[in-house]
């Protein structure tokens, strides 16, 4: 039997005082000292601000009373009220705990969690010590979390049994070899345990792929529309048709065509209202960011007081005076629309920072609307609205003021940024922290400058970040995310920031700062109408639920009978039974985009997953104590005559050096870094010289390369340093005619 907790006793009184009278005690946790049924204990660890812990024996503390900045700084776990009402002793050993563990280490929430889990379990079941936890126990205390994350929170549990003192060494053992993680299905058919639950769990945190590509599909038909509406506008602005609604001719014409009732005759009008829209904004936008506060404030003053001549000044700068965009909107829009007995000049300037063609043309069509040429005008914006994929995937009522369509198909709103991110995530398997915490800026200026050194071909580098408890340095753990420039996504990207960069030229984030999927996920899953196969609707997008590089698993599944586009939406109608409308969203010109994200992503896939780094990583400075450690050029071997970088092979002593990194019997050092990097050189060389030698030969292992120097690097805190140093001497080597760091590639053996 464990012997009793002689520093649990709750009738110790001990002054009121935030600091802490910790002696030394003989199990060694802290001890709490209680006055009137209540302990504080100071400083609790948290995001690296110190806090103090308040533990209350009747009910949770309560601090709505203390003043001023008293209020914050206080952590106050629930659990222990709840816990001290059936055992007491085992409520301020799990506290003492709780005070050790996070002294120590930052609180997390899903710390806590593990501790309210473990109580509730322990009063639910009347459970007087940790010894009693058996086998049955601890799987219905599995069962019992209804966290989105279990494994994390169980863990947790297993660590604060790990430091109770009540619990016997064997109880300890057993816990901690416990292990709810999931089996294969086979061996789970029949047991009701915990790998049962967290099988089913993972498998409904998962879409399937009828939903998958439900989001995918439609996710690239609104980027699309964007962009399709951004070249009919330079397509229209190049030809000799093109005439202005602030021109009296083409005025007129946009007057005879929403009149004609033809819906063809609509689309025409239509883009004759969306490229004067775009022009004016982005001379309305290029005039703020290029010109000083104090030209910028004189522009606006003359704007508001009706004064719309010799708007562009001779002191502007050369870039405003000749751009034809703010020469239209200047010498054209302005002195068109602004009007004394309308009052509607400071309609240019709107708080949400774009203009829609409603406020553009609201002094002619209120006039028109006057007669029976309203009727006409409702029609005409009734199909616009209904034709938009847009408004249709947000379920934008038609007339709205805050989303009108003009701005909503330009990609001025936030809408096109929540499509972006929705497609980075369902491409390259990155969740939503990571895709949102992507700067917009670099030392260089825009990312999309940020050229990604170490990729096979010209590629952008993006930069996120995740958070982790175990990284230092605050927690956040970089990742990176390389756009090839011929893709798609890379294009899409790039219009997103043309515009960005004029509409939020200050902004840190690369995308609008909001929580964009828990925004637009409901209205955006409601709109498109996803559907699970049994026909339920979804609900709302959940970004967790993403399958990982998605796009290039549907394709895998396709490829093997598929020979041309027809064949892809044959397959695609088929496989989901014609049940929702993208047989005929397939057989548009945005299959062509689709399918080329897709074979990217599948590229990646198949290195990810077929060309796997086996080689193990040292990050200290010492070397493994083995019988056998022999050189090799990019790390050292610990078994030269039993590789495994390929299977079934029969080699006595292994000469492929630069398949070691795929190899579980290579180590890499520190010391091989600049030495790897050297090789990225090399390989990076032949492609530039024979790209047919590169992708039969080289390219796998150029990759594998890349993900080593990325992967060393990230397990480290000074990681950046130390490829910093590396790149600089392999940079150095590489430069020298008479520094050879490794012998060159010379056949496809190498």
């Amino acid at each position: 039997m464990a012997r009793k907790n002689r520093f649990s006793n709750k009738k110790i009184v001990v002054k009121d005082t935030r600091e802490n009278e910790v002696g030394d005690t003989l199990d060694g946790l802290p001890a709490l000292n209680f006055v009137d049924g209540e302990a504080r204990y100071f400083p609790i660890k948290k995001s690296d601000k110190e806090h103090i812990a308040i533990f209350n024996v009747d009910k949770s503390a309560k601090v709505n009373n203390l003043k001023g900045p008293q209020r914050s700084g206080f952590i106050i776990p629930v659990w222990f009220s709840m816990l001290c009402a059936s055992s007491s002793d085992l409520a301020i050993e799990l506290a003492r705990v709780f005070v050790k563990e996070h002294t120590e280490r930052n609180y997390h929430s899903t710390k806590n969690n593990s501790y309210f889990h473990l109580a509730n379990y322990m009063v639910k079941n009347k459970i007087p010590s940790f010894n009693e936890l058996d086998f049955n126990h601890l799987t219905k205390l599995c069962e019992s979390i209804t966290h989105s994350r279990p494994q994390p929170v169980f863990n947790g549990i297993k660590k604060i049994v790990s430091l109770s003192v009540s619990a016997s060494n064997k109880t300890k053992s057993f816990i901690q070899s416990f292990d709810p993680s999931i089996g294969t299905r086979k061996n789970i058919q029949n047991v009701h345990d915990a790998k049962l639950r967290i099988y089913k769990w993972k498998k409904s945190q998962s879409y399937s792929d009828f939903v998958m590509f439900q989001i995918y599909a439609y996710v690239n038909a609104g980027i699309n529309e964007i962009e399709g509406t951004h070249e009919s506008i330079q397509a229209y602005l190049d030809s000799d048709n093109y005439l202005s609604f602030f021109n009296n001719t083409g005025r007129e014409l946009f007057k005879t065509l929403v009149e004609s009732n033809n819906t063809t005759l609509y689309d025409d009008a239509f883009r004759i209202a969306v490229t004067d829209v775009h022009r004016v904004n982005k001379a309305m936008w290029l005039i703020q960011k290029t010109l000083s506060p104090l030209e910028y404030a004189n522009f606006k003053t003359k704007i508001l007081s009706y004064i719309t001549d010799d708007l562009i000044s001779a002191e502007w700068p050369k870039e405003l005076q000749e751009n034809d965009d703010v020469l239209f909107t200047c010498n054209i829009s302005i002195p068109t629309f602004v009007c004394k007995g309308k009052n509607n000049s400071k309609n240019l300037f709107p708080s949400r920072g774009y203009i829609s063609f409603d406020t553009l043309a609201s002094r002619w069509i209120s006039s028109w609307k006057r007669n029976y040429w309203g009727k006409h005008y409702k029609k005409y914006q009734k199909h616009i609205h209904q034709c938009s994929v847009i408004t249709t995937l947000f379920d934008i009522k038609v007339g709205s003021t805050k989303c009108p369509t003009s701005t909503l198909v330009l990609g001025y709103t936030e809408h096109f940024d929540f499509l972006l991110q929705v497609l980075l995530m369902a491409e390259s398997g990155r969740n939503k922290e990571v895709i949102a915490s992507i700067a917009a800026q670099t030392k260089i200026g825009s990312v999309l400058k940020n050229i990604d050194r170490f990729a096979s071909e010209p590629s952008m580098l993006l930069e996120g970040y995740k958070k982790r408890a175990h990284v230092l340095g605050g927690g956040k753990q970089p990742e990176k995310l390389s756009i090839p420039h011929k893709t798609p996504m890379y294009r899409q990207l790039k219009l997103l920031d043309d515009i960005r960069q004029l509409l939020r030229p200050q902004r840190k984030k690369f995308f609008f700062e909001n929580d964009l999927i828990k925004k637009y996920g409901k209205k955006f899953a409601i709109g498109a109408q996803i559907k699970e196969r049994n026909g339920d609707l979804i609900g709302s997008v959940n970004s967790t639920k993403f399958r990982k590089v998605y796009a290039g698993e549907v394709l895998q599944q396709w490829m093997g009978k598929i020979k041309t586009k027809d064949d892809l939406v044959r397959a695609v109608a088929a496989d989901l039974k014609n049940t929702i409308p993208l047989h005929y969203l397939l057989q548009s010109s945005s299959t062509e985009d689709m399918l080329s994200t897709a074979i990217v992503a599948l590229q990646t896939k198949f290195i990810e997953h077929h060309q796997r780094i086996a080689v193990k990583m040292i990050t200290s400075k010492r070397k493994s104590q083995v019988d056998v450690n022999e050189p090799r050029f990019l790390c050292d071997c610990i078994d030269p005559a039993n590789p495994d970088y390929a299977e079934n092979l029969n080699i006595s002593y292994c000469k492929q050096f630069d398949n070691c990194l795929g190899c579980s019997k290579a180590e890499v050092y520190r010391e091989h870094l600049p030495r790897i990097i050297y090789r990225c050189f090399q390989y990076e060389q032949i492609l530039r010289a024979n790209r047919e030698l590169y992708y039969a030969n080289y390219a796998i292992k150029h990759s594998r390369a890349q993900s080593v120097v990325d992967e060393f690097v990230a397990k480290i805190s000074e990681g950046e340093k130390l490829r910093a140093k590396a790149v600089a001497e392999a940079a150095m080597a590489w430069d020298d005619p008479n520094n050879y760091m490794l012998p060159p590639l010379l056949h496809a053996n190498a």
